[in-house]
């Protein structure tokens, strides 16, 4: 194995057992050329170092363990920015991609006050700030590891952020907000996971007890305090939970995801 075609080969044959074998493939390969995944076809004939080989081979064996791309390569591209993950902070998701561009397209961009509530790695927040540059953004998440990689984020994706540590909306006493968004744990603690979710990303992320809602309920107890008229939240959901939401926040709406299943929450203050 001296060529990138044939590292390509063999990265594709050791991950057969992938559900993306192709593309695993292409993502770690690209990654040691520092090219886009399909510029590889394009250096098939290129010769790879003894060291790009040996880092292929142990990216190829993590793989075979089931971790994740993202903490493999340490990175996701969320929107237009460039965001660096860690085991630390949940990998976001395209549901969750799909939320931030629906709030780019609803957020009026004019010096509103926008919390991101359980941020992770920032993802929300800083996509919605680096959009919508006018927004003052707070992110917050009760994890101060996972703040260090949000903090990271807003930097190299050159914006300007708060950072609140605390649970929930605990760091923010006497203040108030215009928008709300929160991805919190929603797993309930009986779903079965696929083992690079269970045994990779971090539970505190992950689980919202027994069923999945206990984040919910407490942020129905706290958001009085700290909405006015006309604030509006928006939630990540899990595809079941939308009754239960319209239940807990009457007068919500439930938007699909791609799959056109219930996935965002949403709801403005009267």
């Amino acid at each position: 194995m001296t060529s990138v075609k044939e590292a390509f080969l063999y990265a594709k044959e050791k991950l057969k057992k992938s559900t993306h074998p192709t593309r695993d493939a292409e993502d770690l390969l690209s990654h040691i050329l520092q090219v886009k995944p399909l510029e590889i076809y394009t250096f098939f004939s290129k010769t790879l170092t003894s060291a790009e080989i040996d880092i292929l081979k142990s990216y190829v064996k993590r793989r075979q363990e089931r971790e994740p791309i993202e903490y493999i390569l340490r990175t996701r591209t969320f929107l237009d920015c460039d965001l660096t993950i860690t085991p630390d902070v949940l990998i976001p998701r395209q549901e969750t991609e799909l939320l931030a561009a629906h709030l780019i397209d609803c957020i009026q961009d004019e010096n509103k006050i926008l919390w991101d509530v359980c941020t992770g790695s920032g993802c929300l927040g800083i996509a919605l700030k680096k959009h919508l540059p006018s927004l003052k953004v707070t992110l917050s998440d009760i994890s101060k590891k996972a703040l260090s990689v949000a903090r990271l984020n807003a930097k190299k994706n050159r914006v300007q952020v708060d950072l609140k540590w605390g649970d929930l909306l605990q760091p923010f006493c006497g203040e108030t907000f215009d928008y709300l968004i929160c991805n919190p744990p929603y797993v309930a603690k009986q779903d079965p996971l696929p083992k690079d979710v269970l045994c990779f990303e971090p539970h505190l992320a992950l689980f919202g007890g027994d069923d999945g809602l206990d984040f919910y309920r407490k942020l129905k107890t706290k958001i009085p305090k700290y909405a006015k008229r006309g604030s509006k939240i928006f939630f990540e959901i899990g595809t079941t939970q939308g009754n239960a939401l319209l239940k807990l926040f009457p007068g919500g709406k439930i938007m699909p995801d791609l799959s056109s299943q219930d996935r965002f929450f949403s709801l403005e203050i009267e």
